[in-house]
């Protein structure tokens, strides 16, 4: 049967306890226990009530490849031929082996002399041997039992161990196996003495054939190595009794310089010719644990606006009193807002979350009718919205190069209006003023090695 894959990539913006740790719970589909890593700190992700003796989980982490595979002792249980096609051999061979000893029962009748009394030992050892043999067949039975509800995918730990058989004794397991053997060759043995003593030749060659059948279900019945069958029930035993194979565990990640660990999750029953769970396969979901504290720096472009005194230019004309002078005189600048744009860099300690507060300072320049291009500085808070794509809301103070009377003149006074140039009256100054601006990035993914 095809193998069957089971993808997952756990996703959101999970934030861990206070241990870093997030906890996803398999059966539900959903994580039990959410929060953020702080930074320089470890995470690491735990996928609880899953059969480990069934799924192969593979944690990769963005930082390292991490992996919980099956015990070994289980990926070559689950490598040996069918468990169930072996206690059905067991059956049937344990049942010539009954058919064998019947015979001999019939044929014990019919003797005589000597040959009755070999005949009863016959008996009695071929009976003693059936019974082992029911005994091996009940252990084969039994690994096979185990092995199917190993391969099944259980909600919980409890579901599992309330389907569980009390537990088989390895001494016990042991002694079944010697007996099986000794009585196996005893009744052998027998068979030769019984064959020996039978003067008639149609006698003789029942038992020959009762022998036949008697070592046709004995090779059903046997195994290569019958104590690895011991150990394949007492291993199936303990994991199956324990709960920790019923979660999967990656190794920490140190979350240092990053805003987020992520982790891929691959799940698939570790049996590709498992006809228990049903094939398909589950869209790829990303899970993502941010991270929080430390500073991160951010850069940023978008317009400005500046309002305020300090945000205007001063304007001035002479007022003619005189036959070629005139009075220096304020005009009014109607500019309330004066816009500009700016490249931003942002610091702001990492929340964990969808938004963060910081610093800010930015340079950038003034859009002047002229359409001439000023220097201008920004220094303020930033209010970050979103993570890979930002939206940036800036405050604080502006400082911009505005027009301002030069010292040597002042208003009021009167100045030659042939000699006097307006632009000469002015220069550019820096003056603070408040402004607020928005402004959007796009960050780049880039994987920390």
């Amino acid at each position: 049967m095809k193998t069957f894959i089971l993808t997952a990539f756990f996703t959101g913006m999970f934030i861990l306890s206070a241990k870093g740790q997030a906890v996803y719970d398999f059966t539900k589909g959903k994580f039990t226990t959410i929060g953020h890593v702080q930074e320089g700190a470890t995470a690491s992700l735990r996928i609880d009530n899953i059969n480990t003796l069934f799924y192969k989980v593979t944690i990769k982490g963005v930082k390292v490849s991490l992996s919980t595979p099956p015990p070994a002792e289980l990926q070559a249980l689950f490598r040996l031929p069918n468990p169930a096609e072996k206690a059905s051999e067991a059956a049937e061979g344990t049942g010539e082996v009954e058919g064998a000893t019947d015979k001999m029962k019939d044929e014990t009748k019919k003797a005589t002399g000597d040959l009755k009394v070999k005949m009863d030992t016959l008996v009695r050892r071929c009976s003693a041997f059936v019974a082992e043999a029911r005994k091996i067949r009940l252990l084969k039975l039994r690994r096979y039992e185990l092995t199917s509800l190993a391969k099944q995918s259980w909600p919980n730990h409890a579901a599992l161990t309330s389907k569980l058989p009390s537990p088989l004794a390895v001494a016990d397991m042991h002694n079944d196996i010697m007996n099986f053997s000794d009585t196996y060759y005893k009744a052998k043995t027998q068979y030769a003495i019984a064959i020996d003593a039978a003067t008639d030749a149609s006698a003789k060659e029942r038992i020959k054939e009762a022998l036949k059948e008697f070592e046709e279900g004995y090779q059903s019945v046997d195994e290569d190595n019958l104590t690895k069958l011991v150990a394949d029930i007492d291993v199936l035993q303990i994991k199956l009794a324990d709960s920790t194979n019923f979660s999967a565990l990656a190794p920490p990640v140190q979350a240092e310089d990053c805003d987020f660990v992520e982790y891929n999750i691959l799940i698939e029953p570790d049996q590709p010719d498992s006809r228990l769970i049903p094939a398909g396969t589950m869209p790829p979901i990303p899970v993502i644990i941010p991270v929080k504290g430390g500073w991160k720096p951010d850069f940023s472009v978008g317009p400005n606006f500046s309002f305020g005194a300090g945000a205007k230019d001063e304007k001035y004309y002479l007022t003619p009193t005189s036959k070629g002078s005139g009075t220096l005189t304020v005009g009014e600048n109607a500019n309330v807002v004066r816009p500009g744009i700016a490249a931003m860099l942002h610091a702001h300690p990492r929340s964990g979350k969808n938004y963060a507060a910081g610093f800010m300072v930015g340079v950038g320049a003034g859009f002047k009718a002229e359409n001439t291009l000023t220097a201008s500085y920004y220094f303020g808070g930033s209010l970050i919205l979103g993570k890979g794509q930002k939206v940036i809301l800036n405050t604080g103070v502006s400082f911009l190069s505005v027009d301002r009377l030069k010292v040597d003149y002042q208003v009021g006074n009167t100045y030659s209006i042939e000699s006097t140039k307006i632009s000469d009256i002015t220069e550019k100054v820096l003056k603070p003023s408040f402004f607020f601006g928005i402004s959007y990035n796009i960050t780049n993914r880039i994987i920390v090695k």
